[in-house]
């Protein structure tokens, strides 16, 4: 009877790590911060202060201009190691910008290193129809 007894105690405590266990790991975030190295390597590809507040800030702010082409852009990004294109429209069928009254198209991008996505998150970036840079905005903080 003991043993019927432990073994009735025993299920509930079993489903409850077979599904509920992994949904709460789910939700946890566990990937790691990038490593004083890696922030210092990217701080000095921008040539900006090695913290994560001044990269974002010099990122949003003061590392693109109207000058530069989407692979300009895009060597700006590969200071971060690894990244992909989420989304990209079609030149054809973009929107206007409000600023400029161009017509233009989106590229969304996200970094593919874990720990450099945690903090940098992802970012939208918007292209005249000649592929000149003409403004980047935060997606997801």
């Amino acid at each position: 009877m003991k043993t019927k007894h432990h073994t009735t105690k025993l299920g509930p405590m079993l489903l409850f790590f077979i599904f509920f266990f992994p949904l709460l790991l789910s939700n946890c975030n566990i990937n790691p911060a990038p490593t004083n190295e890696m922030t210092e390597q990217v701080a000095s590809c921008l040539g900006t202060d090695p913290s994560w507040e001044m990269i974002r800030g010099y990122f949003l702010n003061d590392a693109f201009n109207s000058e530069m082409t989407r692979d300009e852009v895009h060597q700006v990004l590969d200071c971060f190691g690894p990244w992909s294109i989420e989304l990209l429209d079609d030149k054809n069928h973009g929107g206007i910008d409000s600023n400029t009254n161009k017509m233009v198209f989106r590229e969304n991008i996200r970094f593919d290193r874990d720990d450099i996505d945690k903090v940098m998150k992802k970012w939208g970036f918007y292209y005249d129809a000649e592929d000149k840079f003409v403004d980047v905005s935060l997606i997801e903080s």
